[in-house]
């Protein structure tokens, strides 16, 4: 029998027979619900409650012989090495058994100025909350004759999205509100820069937890406070001994020299990535963080080796591991209230994927620095396990201001502030104001070293090669390219497409042309070009080798300068079928 689709022109009615609950593709799912969601708005319902299910969301498997449920739920062997296929089960068990509950359901829309919050019903029974027979909501809305015509979910998308812009209630739950620059507060009336705020960066667990105990003590206070309110509670008894387990856990394997395993969330992993698809993961990932937290006013900016790799290319390095992201511990309180344990649902037009938000309760203590627990929070992606790493930034004193985090790194915050607009990976994101100086004392050498292993850093292409000595034609090597002509495969030394390979190389010469046009931070600030200058830009190849999207407007930058490139020159996601999922995995 085929498999029965929800997409484009190819929509049937689904018998009780074909709902069931594994095998069907992300896109189905994501079709079912943006429909019920589209249903809900036209009777009303601006913030209704979706069940949810994980084997409406993630590949599940009953199958296999499990020993006792008492081993499944105490053992799962953390600090054990074991096998690739040992530790992809012990993560499945406890998805599967234990119930992890989800909060809410973000769903992501390039072209919406605000993220769909939908909150959830978490449904323990195993059964499909989509596709079950009896109670899924398939069959509501089979009821409403949803699925007798063909149903397109990116036009629904986009019609909620509109009808979301005009009507604040839609899709917008309440939100308690921790940090005191919500709204992006711009340096000089610059929103090219953020002026940071010395009291989102001030945190103390006692006088906070004594501040909810009042909130909390009404009736009518919100139930994610309580939640935090319970959770911080704890974590300020656990204080007074610093008895603290430690939160995150990675996978320890077998046969691991490089400590691969280290690098993902034990209960999402399901084997050790290759080059290519860990950094096609990452980049999805890195690039849906970006949005969803430009558009709820997040605060935070690239760090560590991600900082690094900025400066260099504006793209990740392609042989990382993670993603490193610092933020003002206020912040990531705002993020602890209103979002931990929410799962976001990638724009489909970019992919299927799924990320889990999940803040470290042990975040709240500043002072018991034990190693253990100075990952504060972390975006993990349920298809590998790879993931962000959030460290929450706090002042360790008052009289000098030094900002740190609950390991080793310490800032000034004149540094860090004002944050700069750039872009990572092709989206908006935010660096810090003083970036040299603080990869140098991270880096001695970081920005000098142009060899690392088996790569290479090729100035006349602003990036990273692989072996560029037997992949590149001897020419290309030393002119000034905008693209790649030929590439010779010998030894696999390069994994990327032409199309892809092109396509990377836009964030590297969007790069470039920030260092040569851009502001690199409020002290050294080159002029606005003059309208010459601004001709000769508009004419070069360079530019037209960077992107295809529209021309900007000379009279506006013969005004402002070139200081909005950033925005004009956002770019898409790289091609990849690579690990940008379109079913289950």
């Amino acid at each position: 029998m085929n498999e029965p689709s929800l997409r484009g022109d190819s929509v049937k009615q689904l018998s009780s027979k074909d709902a069931k609950a594994f095998g069907y593709k992300l896109e189905d799912t994501l079709a079912i619900y943006i429909s019920y969601l589209k249903v809900c708005l036209e009777n009303g319902n601006f913030n209704p409650v979706l069940p949810f299910s994980w084997s409406d969301w993630y590949q599940l498997n009953y199958n296999y012989e499990l020993g006792d449920i008492q081993d499944v739920t105490n053992n799962f062997n953390f600090e054990v090495a074991e096998s690739q296929e040992i530790k992809a089960k012990r993560g499945l068990e406890y998805i599967q058994f234990l119930n992890y509950s989800i909060e809410r359901l973000i769903f992501m829309d390039s072209e919406s100025t605000r993220n769909f919050v939908v909150r959830v019903d978490n449904d323990s029974s195993g059964k499909s909350s989509v596709r079950d027979s009896v109670s899924g909501l398939l069959v509501y809305l089979q009821s409403k004759g949803i699925y007798s015509t063909p149903i397109n979910y990116q036009s629904d998308l986009r019609l909620i999205s509109r009808i979301q812009q005009n009507n604040e209630r839609f899709l917008e739950l309440p939100k308690f509100e921790t940090r005191s620059n919500m709204d992006y507060d711009s340096f000089d009336g610059d929103e090219m820069f953020i002026n940071l705020h010395e009291f989102d960066f001030d945190f103390n667990l006692t006088q906070r937890t004594e501040e909810l105990r009042n909130f909390v003590s009404d009736r009518n206070s919100n139930e994610l406070v309580k939640l935090y309110y319970n959770n911080i509670h704890f974590v300020e008894m656990l204080a007074e001994t610093g008895n603290f387990e430690k939160f995150f856990h990675e996978v320890e394997l077998t046969e691991d020299p490089s400590l691969a395993g280290s690098h993902y969330d034990w209960r999402f992993f399901k084997h050790v990535l290759q080059e290519k698809q860990k950094y096609f993961v990452l980049h999805h990932l890195i690039r849906t963080w970006q949005e969803f937290a430009n558009k709820e006013k997040l605060i935070y900016w690239l760090s560590h080796g991600n900082l690094l790799s900025w400066r260099w290319s504006g793209s990740s390095f392609i042989w990382d591991h993670d993603c490193d992201i610092q933020l003002p511990i206020k912040h990531l309180e705002f993020l602890a209230i209103n979002f931990n344990g929410s799962l976001i649902i990638e724009d489909p037009k970019y992919g299927f994927n799924r990320y889990l938000i999940e803040v470290n309760p042990y975040f709240a203590d500043r002072l018991n620095v034990d190693g253990k627990n100075s990952i504060d929070g972390r975006i993990i992606d349920l298809a590998s396990g790879l993931y962000i790493d959030l460290t929450g930034m706090s002042t360790i004193d008052d009289d000098t201001g030094i900002i740190s985090d609950k390991h080793i790194h310490r800032y000034s915050l004149q540094s860090l502030s004002p944050l700069r607009a750039t872009l990572y990976e092709g989206k908006q994101t935010w660096v810090p104001h003083d970036v040299d100086y603080i990869l140098t004392q991270e880096y001695p050498t970081g920005l000098f070293d142009t060899q690392y292993h088996d790569y290479q850093y090729l100035p006349n292409f602003k990036g990273w090669f692989k072996n560029p000595d037997d992949c590149l034609e001897k020419s290309l090597l030393s002119v000034r390219a905008f693209h790649i002509p030929s590439v010779d495969s010998r030894d696999h030394c390069i994994d990327f497409t032409f199309a892809q390979l092109n396509h990377l190389m836009k964030f590297w010469n969007l790069k470039a042309i920030e260092e040569e046009l851009l502001c690199f931070n409020k002290i050294h600030c080159k002029l606005p070009l003059d309208q010459e200058g601004l001709n000769s830009i508009e004419n070069s190849t360079y530019i037209e080798a960077s992107s295809n999207i529209q021309k900007w407007d000379l009279d506006d930058f013969a005004a402002e300068g070139l200081r909005k490139l950033v925005n004009s020159f956002t770019l898409g996601p790289i091609p990849s079928t690579d690990m940008t999922v379109n079913c289950f995995q």
